[in-house]
Parts: C-alpha cells; structure tokens; sequence
C-alpha cells in the first residue's frame, strides 16, 4: 500500500482458476486476476424485536417479569420469564415459514437457577431439543432436521446452549420451553 498517496495496490492475483470456500460455506469458482481474501461467515440475524433479550417473540403460559435483568456479562439485557401454573407447554418463540431450506441457528444463554429442564427449538417439526440443566445432559435424542447441539458451560450459574437445523417447508418454531 502506498498510504501517502492514498491509494493501494492488490497484493496479489493469479491468472488461472481456482477454487474457494465462499461466507456461507459453499465451494466457488474464484475469478482469475482478482484478489481473494478471507474473512467471517456471513452471519443474519432473523429475531424479530432485540434478539438480546426476545423482545419479538411469542409467548405461551408465561410473562416477562424483568426486561433489563443483568446477564452472564454483567450488563442489564436479559430477560427474566415467569411460568404460570397452567399445565402444559412454556414458551418464548418465534413462529415462521420464512426459513425454508436454511439452516437455523438458535443460542441461548440461561440461568441454571431458577428450573431444571430447558429446551430449544431451531424449527425442529415435531419435539425440542430438551437439555437438564442439573447434569449438563441432552434429554432427548436429536431430532431428524437437527443437525448440531451444543452446550458450553460459562461459570455456575450460566450455560450457553446452541441448537442448529436444516428447516424444511411450513411454519416452523424457533425460540425456547419448559
């Protein structure tokens, strides 16, 4: 780079084709004579409303009692939900058939104190995917369109759990239960 003019020049290129993984993954023809760099996945924020706190979604036999509850990072942007106690599924999700054929990532972080059992859904058809928050164990076995889970530990009161889906057609959930 030549930065007291103000412009640059490309530090490489090559006349011949070549081949690369591309921001989502998928193998690509590089174009001959340009420059290539890499960097960070393309990643989209689907969540409607602040994908922070959930703000967007809807909710099923339970109510937010605290938007602004302070979080794994000490900063006041989580959000605290009550269940009630009508028998039955509890929810905070997004309903959508706006994600057919992608794959979903749904990542949660929770506070392991308040209820033992916690799952997500990244637009799994039929069950979640169901974790216990007091053995660190996945319930269940993993669903047909689910094609990763994780779950990370952050200290003793906080874990991060991360469900991925291919999404098939119809409307579909993504969100979190009890």
């Amino acid at each position: 780079l030549i930065l007291d003019e103000g412009t640059g020049t490309p530090t490489w290129s090559r006349a011949t084709k070549a081949w690369g993984f591309n921001e989502l993954g998928y193998l690509e023809e590089l174009a001959s004579g340009c420059a290539f760099f890499g960097g960070a996945r393309l990643v989209r924020n689907l969540c409607t409303g602040n994908s922070d706190n959930f703000s967007g979604a809807t909710l099923g036999r339970c109510s937010i009692v605290s938007a602004a509850v302070a979080n794994h990072r000490g900063t006041d942007t989580a959000v605290k939900y009550l269940l009630d106690t009508t028998a039955g599924g509890h929810y905070a999700r997004i309903n959508s058939s706006a994600y057919a054929g992608m794959r979903i990532r749904v990542s949660v972080v929770v506070k392991r104190d308040e209820y033992q059992y916690i799952s997500v859904r990244s637009g799994q058809d039929t069950t979640p995917e169901a974790f216990n928050l007091t053995t660190n164990t996945w319930i269940n076995s993993a669903q047909a369109e689910t094609v990763a889970r994780s779950f990370e530990v952050i200290d003793a009161t906080w874990i991060r759990l991360t469900v991925a889906s291919t999404v098939s057609t119809g409307t579909k959930y993504f969100g979190v239960g009890c």
